[in-house]
């Protein structure tokens, strides 16, 4: 049950180590971004790059930051926008799972570790 633990963990440290790589990214390459189609809509915060399935990969994939600054809001008490139905929880999930990881990885005993 660790080790299903620990895989799911790491899985979701990944994801959440593209989003913040990729937020950087978006802020330096927004005007090529709007040449290619892609669009910020202001009102629920989040990218729209057509209507074909590159465009909605390529959502997903910018939308990432967004969701995820939204699922810490949400996790640490402070409002978030809700508008998204359960993908907050769902990110929001996946960030949790991230830091017990990042935690369980940190101060955990060591194997192998003898204490003289």
């Amino acid at each position: 049950m660790l080790k299903v633990f620990r895989g799911v963990g790491l899985l979701c440290s990944y994801i959440v180590g593209i989003a913040v790589v990729i937020a950087p990214l978006e802020l330096a390459a927004y005007p090529m971004l709007k040449s290619i189609g892609c669009s910020l809509t202001e009102e629920q915060q989040s990218f729209t790059c057509g209507n074909g399935w590159v465009g909605q990969l390529i959502s997903i994939v910018l939308n990432l930051p967004i969701l995820f600054s939204d699922a810490r809001e949400f996790s640490f008490g402070a409002r978030a926008s809700y508008g998204r139905d359960c993908t907050i929880y769902l990110f929001d999930a996946i960030f949790v799972l991230a830091l017990a990881y990042l935690l369980t990885t940190l101060f955990a005993p060591k194997a192998g570790r003898r204490s003289s």
